[in-house]
Formats: C-alpha cells, structure tokens, sequence
C-alpha cells in the first residue's frame, strides 16, 4: 500500500477556505450528468456543491436527453448552469460537453444521487494540491440505509476500495463523486464516448499511462441517494454484465441474445450463492435469489429495442 507524508506541504496550507489571497487557490468545476433522474434527487445533489466550504466555479447540470427536460426551480444559485443535450448519448459524451466549458484547475463529476458533506471538497482539494502525481481521487460513499439489498449493493456492486480504511492508490474511482485534474483529463482526450459500460475504468487507465495514479481519499465520505430496490440493482447487474444499455434496453436487439443473458444470470447467481454461503452471509442469500430473479424477469420481459 502507498504511503503518504505526515506533513502537509506549504501548497496545501495556502489553499485553506477562507483565506485572503483567492488568487493562488485552485478554480473548481462541478459536472452533474443526469439523465431521467428525479428532479429532487438532482437538486439535492447539486444544493451541496453549493454549500462547500471550498468554493466551487461553476455547477453544470448536463441533461444527456432526459424524456422530461430537467428544469431549475425560479431563484436557484447563478453558478448552476444546464446543458440540454438533444439525444441520449451516455454518461461520457455528456461529462466531455461539461468538461470542454471548463477552464478550471479541477473538475468535480458527480452522479445525480449523491450528498457530499461540506468539507468533502476542501479536503480533496488539499490532497490533490500536496500529491501532484495524483490525477483523480475519490472517496467513499454510504448506502441510503442497511436494508439487505443495501449491503447487497455495496458489497458486490461497488468497489473493494469502499470497505478498506486510510487513503491508497487504486485501479479506478467509481463515477459516484470524483475530482481529476482538468489538463490531465484534456491531455488523454477526455473519456471514450464509445464506451457504455467501463468509462470510468478507461479514463483512470489512460491517466495511468501519463504517469498520474488515482487514489481513494481518507475521510472523503459521501451519501447516496439511491434507494436500492432489486430491480434496480437487477438492471445495474445486466449492464454490467454488458447485456443492457442505461436507457433499460438491450444492446442487442437480436431476441435470440435473451438465452446466453440468462445463462450468463444463472451463472451469476450461483457464482453468489456459493460464496455468500462459504462466507457465512446468510442475510445475503434472499437479496442473491431475488436480485436474479428480477435479472430474469428483465431479460424475458422487456422489449429488444
């Protein structure tokens, strides 16, 4: 495991919120992505963007085709601008269209349901500013409550890093709520608008390769919004396994396709099955059952295109 310095550097102190000379303290962009989120939930994620205590730029809410354009209620803070894209191109087209109306030292992407506390940012960007050879960092983030498809969720839908402790260096930093650097992000072309599923493994490879690490930052802790009900984590499932797109659609509209997405769910849920119950997991097993259930239902159900 890295380690880091004990100290902080004389470039962290100065960055301090509140101090007087503004004009050496890094410039930060905020990028939201939504696309047919709950209105509430996006507010709710952008009113803390505005509360930091380090102050944020701007606050770009880019609506990648929402069926429903997203609007902001009369009165709401001048940083926060929307984006209306005209079609649904994913979540990397709609972070690079934010991105490229950037000209800030970082740029903070967030998905639509999460609650950073005030401090989360100030001490991102502290970390950041001591460790220029870190091109993104993320922290860990709380599931909205303990019910069992919560811990379903986090256990085998988030990253190993969000049940280890301390800051180290990681592949990849979940799209939840992550800061990278804006010129390193420029520098590697930004992120692979081809890419549905794997988007923020990639853009974390090809910081790699200009010799900057992504790192999980110790104290950084999020809230989720999302309330984890299993048909949901059941769609999440498939698009992992790359048989869905975000839009709730097959990505292959062949119907024959439906037989190996089942062979590919069954083999799942045994793969679950066999390693909650050699752990000791039992209160995991229903959320196994239920979760492919509702895969399968998916998969025979919802239309191919």
């Amino acid at each position: 495991m890295n380690e880091l310095p004990s100290s902080m550097s004389a470039s962290t102190a100065s960055i301090t919120a509140g101090q007087s000379a503004d004009d050496t303290r890094p410039s930060v962009d905020a990028v939201i992505a939504i696309f047919n989120e709950l209105p509430e939930h996006v507010l709710r994620t952008a009113q803390p963007c505005i509360a930091q205590s380090f102050p944020i730029a701007h606050i770009r809410i880019v609506d990648d085709g929402s069926v429903t354009p997203f609007q902001l209620p009369a009165g709401s803070d001048s940083r926060i601008e929307i984006l209306r894209l005209s079609d649904n191109g994913g979540v990397s087209r709609a972070r690079n269209a934010a991105i490229a109306n950037s000209d800030a030292d970082f740029v903070l992407c967030l998905n639509a349901e999460v609650d950073l506390p005030s401090d989360w940012l100030e001490k991102m960007i502290r970390f950041l500013v001591d460790h220029p050879n870190v091109g993104a960092a993320c922290g860990r983030i709380l599931p909205n409550g303990n019910s069992i498809y919560s811990q379903w969720r986090m256990r085998y839908q988030e990253q190993p890093y969000e049940r280890s402790s301390g800051s180290h260096a990681i592949d990849f930093a979940t799209g939840h709520a992550v800061v990278f650097r804006r010129k390193a992000l420029a520098e590697v072309g930004g992120y692979d608008e081809k890419l549905a599923f794997t988007e923020d493994h990639d853009i974390c490879r090809k910081l790699k390769a200009i010799g900057l690490s992504t790192w999980v930052v110790d104290g950084c802790v999020s809230q989720s919004l999302q309330h984890d009900e299993p048909m949901q984590l059941a769609k999440k499932q498939l698009r992992h396994s790359g048989w869905m797109n975000r839009r709730g659609t097959f990505t292959d509209v062949r119907a024959i396709r439906r037989l190996p997405a089942t062979l590919t769910t069954m083999r799942d849920l045994l793969i679950g099955l066999g390693r909650d119950l050699l752990k000791g997991r039992w209160q995991l097993l229903w959320a196994d059952l239920v979760v492919a259930g509702c895969a399968l239902r998916i998969v025979w159900l919802v239309p191919t295109k």
